[in-house]
């Protein structure tokens, strides 16, 4: 999913990605510089490791569901509502 903004000057923000109770399913922080920026996420939201053998569950994708990103740059913050869904 590309998340593409703008900002004003070159710097550093902060990704996030927050559920209906705005608690934070994923964030990243990204060096920015003046004008459009993007990042590309891949809807990872959580990774795990495991020693056992046939461990199936290494990555969680985002659910369907109302989500936020939410930017963060010396600018301020950007917020925007977005929904997830599975389409077959």
């Amino acid at each position: 999913m590309p998340i593409t903004f703008w900002v004003n000057h070159a710097g550093e923000s902060v990704i996030r990605i927050l559920n209906e109770k705005n608690q934070i399913l994923w964030s990243t922080k990204m060096v920015t510089r003046a004008g459009y920026n993007q990042y590309r996420w891949d809807l990872i939201t959580q990774e795990r490791d495991s020693p056992l053998p046939y461990f199936l569950r290494y990555k969680e994708y985002l659910k369907t569901g109302k989500y936020k990103v939410q930017i963060t740059t010396s600018s301020g913050v950007l917020q925007k509502e977005f929904n997830a869904v599975n389409e077959k």
